[in-house]
């Protein structure tokens, strides 16, 4: 029998988090964390996962912060290395009080203060979350009974912690929570029955069928019910795609008008659909006219036209969307126009990004097959600048020519990449010598015979 090392986590320790008047518009921090002389911690959003604040810990491991003018909602405290994560939530009339072992990611926070049950709840949920998974590392081989009763239990067990705090939170929090939790069980059931080869028992099917894609209460305000939207667009996508991948966007949209009645929820999938598909999609007036029949929600129909037109602007022979001053890996400064002459063939990457880093040896073998043509190859990066040194030595240890590796000034929240509509990477943009575009979505290095059909039709 295989061995488990299960490690468990003691209960976190509170103070009272009391509940009592008070009329500020903001949230006091304060965080005591020993061994940690002046350390500098993140506090970034649990939603986009991006940085709000730096939290400067002074000699004595202290800090005390205003966060106000922030959007209220659920923000984590943590460098992902050392410190422990602690979850933190931002409200006007709130003052969160954490205590910690810098250094020991095992001991548990204190936590307390002024209105802050939210913040106690989000961290005994996630100490349960902790304990509970440890001992079911193994949960992707169960059979389909064991797998559904071990989550009903995680989802019984985490909505009992949650109506702790039922008559202390606010109800549409409440609210939201319990979407979280209930989808986040539909959600690894669906995963669990993507990979499971059998069949699946009555009782299973019958769970998943309790989902409701039309709650729009939820569509806007539930993380997991988001995930499992999306979840559900991935699975129908795929399983059209198996038959025919030209026409699968359209199919994907005719299942959601089938499905879905909610105007907003449907409103809200078609449009992320046609944000998704889009770029890459042959037919792209039939997608939108698609798109426009079934969307019947204003705000939804206006966001997709107004991206519709913006892709348009990407067409084979229109100018490309340009970036000013990219670092290359050699420290010049490089912009679109310094380009101009030859083709040009972006690769698009991140040093974080697996299917990127599979291409580069196939991009190297086509570098080296065209070397000396009137084409050159630009690696633009989406790494942050934070991690600008990390960016610089994956370059060096692939073997990239240094002079044609960029660094985007903002990620993949740079000008250049939102115009381009990039989403996701690998992808890869060819233009003409005159900086016009020839493929938005070109084919990427490992396809073989079809990107080297593309370059072979060019002038070069």
């Amino acid at each position: 029998m295989k061995k488990i090392n299960v490690i468990l986590v003691t209960a976190i320790l509170f103070i009272a988090c009391k509940q009592q008047e008070s009329k500020t518009d903001y949230t006091l921090l304060s965080i005591q964390a020993k061994n940690a002389k002046n350390a500098v911690i993140e506090l970034y959003s649990s939603s986009t996962r991006e940085k709000v604040k730096d939290i400067h810990l002074d000699e004595n491991g202290f800090s005390k912060d205003t966060l106000r003018d922030f959007e209220k909602g659920e923000y984590v405290y943590g460098d992902g290395r050392k410190t422990p994560q602690v979850y933190v939530y931002v409200k006007n009339n709130s003052e969160v009080e954490i205590a910690y072992n810098y250094t020991n990611l095992l001991e548990p926070p204190t936590i307390g203060g002024i209105n802050c049950v939210e913040t106690k709840f989000l961290n005994e949920k996630k100490l349960f979350d902790t304990n509970f998974f440890a001992p079911h590392s193994d949960m992707w081989n169960y059979d389909p009974t064991k797998f559904m009763k071990t989550f009903l239990r995680f989802e019984k067990d985490g909505l009992a912690i949650l109506e702790k705090y039922k008559d202390q939170i606010e109800p549409d929090y409440y609210k939201t929570k319990v979407g979280d939790i209930k989808y986040g069980t539909f959600q690894v059931m669906g995963n669990f029955e993507s990979i499971y080869k059998g069949e699946l028992p009555e009782t299973f099917i019958k769970k998943q069928q309790e989902a409701n894609l039309n709650d729009e209460f939820l569509f806007k305000n539930s993380a997991a019910f988001g995930s499992y939207a999306y979840n559900y667009l991935a699975y129908a996508s795929h399983k059209f795609g198996k038959t025919d991948k030209r026409t699968m966007p359209l199919k994907v949209m005719d299942k959601i008008n089938d499905d879905i009645t909610n105007d907003y929820v449907k409103g809200g999938m078609l449009s992320n659909t046609l944000e998704m598909f889009l770029v890459n999609t042959e037919d792209k007036k039939a997608l939108y006219n698609k798109f426009i029949t079934y969307c019947t929600n204003a705000e939804f129909k206006e966001k997709g036209t107004t991206f519709y037109k913006d892709v348009m602007k990407l067409e084979p022979g229109s100018p490309s969307p340009k970036f000013v001053n990219y670092e290359s890996a050699t420290g010049e400064k490089v912009s679109l126009d310094d380009l101009k002459g030859k083709y040009v063939f972006f690769d698009c990457w991140a040093t974080w990004c697996a299917p990127c880093i599979k291409e580069i040896p196939f991009l190297k073998e086509i570098e080296k097959e065209y070397h000396g043509k009137n084409i050159a190859f630009v690696g633009l990066s989406f790494d942050t600048q934070k991690n600008k040194d990390k960016w610089k030595a994956m370059v060096k240890e692939k073997g990239l020519d240094a002079e044609h590796q960029l660094l985007a000034d903002n990620a993949l929240k740079s000008q250049f990449t939102q115009e381009y509509k990039i989403f996701t990477i690998p992808r890869f943009i060819l233009l003409d010598p005159e900086g016009n575009i020839v493929d938005n979505d070109a084919p990427r290095p490992s396809s073989g015979e079809e990107i080297r059909s593309l370059l072979n039709s060019l002038e070069l």
